[in-house]
């Protein structure tokens, strides 16, 4: 998508914000026409695209909460079903994604037959190896903890279609806006 630089004018604030609220708009149309979830979907930008969400005068308008939860989970705001989520890590660009749009998957080693005791336990739900041993150096006992994981997009099935169309297999889960800025025509 494509924003005016900003100049800093009223016009061009309302303009910049009127392309990215259709951009999230588009987004959310190409989200409930996959069947993702509407609940637990979050929208994570940079500072960049936060300011012109504060700058928006709509967005600002209908943005109040009364309470500081949505401080608390870092959460700047809602809009179109989306909780936004500001990271600095990010510049002039938007992730709009569900909660199961990815899978974090943990694995834990065997126990060597060397240690002198260990378990392997679940800790809230990541798979977790404890390791007991003697250290002869040092004199003492040692404990160590330790984990494998894995991280993976969720794709749609290869046979779903969506009105006629098929998808395939097609991660469609979260999606990605771009934003570039286009100088004034003539400018």
């Amino acid at each position: 998508m494509s924003i005016p630089v900003a100049d800093g004018t009223a016009a061009n604030m309302s303009a910049r914000a009127l392309a990215l609220r259709a951009a999230l708009v588009d987004a959310r149309m190409n989200m409930n026409l996959a069947h993702v979830p509407t609940s637990e979907r979050y929208l994570i930008a940079g500072p960049e695209v936060e300011a012109i969400l504060l700058k928006d005068p709509e967005f600002v308008a209908v943005d109040y909460s009364g309470d500081t939860n949505a401080l608390r989970r870092a959460i700047v705001g809602r809009i179109y079903g989306f909780d936004i989520v500001i990271h600095n890590s990010f510049g002039l660009e938007a992730y709009l994604f569900h909660k199961s749009a990815m899978l974090l998957v943990s694995a834990c080693p065997a126990i060597p037959m060397g240690a002198v005791q260990g378990s392997i336990q679940n800790v809230n739900g990541i798979a977790t190896r404890m390791l007991i041993d003697y250290d002869y150096g040092r004199k003492a006992d040692t404990i160590g903890l330790d984990t494998m994981y894995g991280l993976s997009t969720v794709a749609e099935d290869p046979d779903y279609s969506v009105r006629g169309t098929l998808i395939g297999e097609k991660f469609v889960r979260g999606l990605k806006i771009s934003i570039s800025e286009t100088p004034p025509a003539g400018g």
